[in-house]
């Protein structure tokens, strides 16, 4: 499977100094790009100049925003104690691997939607996900009516259809290492990635591999949280509203019946969206407060 890694450059570690104003910056690009509504792929999870605005009650702007950066690293670590997967921002993109059977409804879904959430949230180019199964069928290509059906629904959802045109893909070992996360749909599905990866090696995959909704209940009562530092857009916000709680409590994505009605694939949908959400936000909060500047030259 190939990958598109942007172009970096060595940097020296920031010192404890520097943390503050790198904490500070960082809120504040974030918080810029959401309330200008910028075009979020043209936004990247990088620190900008800092400025010293006085806050309302008096501490500087400095200090309140570096304090609810800190927050926000202490509570992805927090969560990686409790299991999720370690994020390393070292590279300053993210390469997230979505697994199912056949790589032909649930991955690329959860490929799609983590998409838009992740340019809602300025890391449109920071996260980069991309799909594939455990078992693919020797033909690739996916059934040109399912696949007519599937790009329908994702126009519906503002989902880019070649997501759901491409050849399918299957899971190699070297997956295991190449990709920052790797994610599957439901229990069963991490099992047979675990498998590939060997006894010998069981341990260390085991941190490494998550199911989709180990991030379900990661933004908590947020997920509808509205004005410039919603998590989701107000389309999506609109679609989990009724049925949150329900979302937040799953266990595994269920692939629903294109021919049995909308039901199933609706809570497909709620469900992928709340656990992209919690992926994307854990994402976010684990960037290091003193990760140096990102410089693409």
């Amino acid at each position: 499977m190939q990958l598109n890694f942007p172009a970096t450059k060595g940097h020296t570690p920031a010192g404890p100094a520097s943390l503050t104003t790198r904490a500070e910056t960082f809120v504040s690009c974030q918080s810029l790009a959401k309330r200008r509504r910028l075009d979020p792929r043209c936004v990247r999870p990088t620190f900008c100049s800092s400025t010293q605005e006085p806050a309302p009650n008096g501490s500087s702007f400095s200090d309140s925003t570096a304090a609810k950066v800190l927050a926000r690293y202490g509570r992805s670590q927090q969560a990686l104690k409790r299991g999720l997967p370690p994020v390393d921002w070292h590279r300053y993109h993210l390469q997230i691997l979505f697994v199912d059977r056949t790589d032909t409804v649930r991955a690329r879904m959860a490929a799609g939607l983590l998409e838009k959430v992740a340019e809602w949230n300025g890391l449109g180019r920071a996260l980069y996900p991309q799909s594939c199964g455990i078992s693919v069928p020797e033909q690739d290509a996916v059934d040109p009516s399912t696949s007519m059906t599937l790009m329908t629904q994702a126009g519906h959802l503002g989902i880019r259809t070649k997501i759901f045109a491409a050849p399918r893909e299957r899971l190699v070992r070297e997956d295991l290492d190449r990709f920052d996360v790797v994610v599957a749909v439901d229990a069963d599905i991490r099992e047979g990635v675990l498998q590939m990866a060997g006894p010998e090696h069981l341990q260390y995959y085991s941190r490494k591999v998550a199911v989709l909704t180990d991030f379900s209940k990661y933004c908590g009562p947020d997920l509808l949280r509205e004005g410039g530092t919603a998590i989701l857009a107000p389309f999506f916000r609109s679609r989990i509203a009724a049925d949150v709680e329900e979302a937040c409590a799953a266990q595994g994505i269920s692939r629903p019946s294109l021919q049995q009605g909308p039901d199933g694939w609706n809570h497909m949908v709620q469900t992928i969206v709340v656990a992209c959400a919690g992926l994307t936000q854990y994402c976010s909060d684990s960037w290091p407060p003193d990760l140096p500047d990102f410089d693409p030259v």
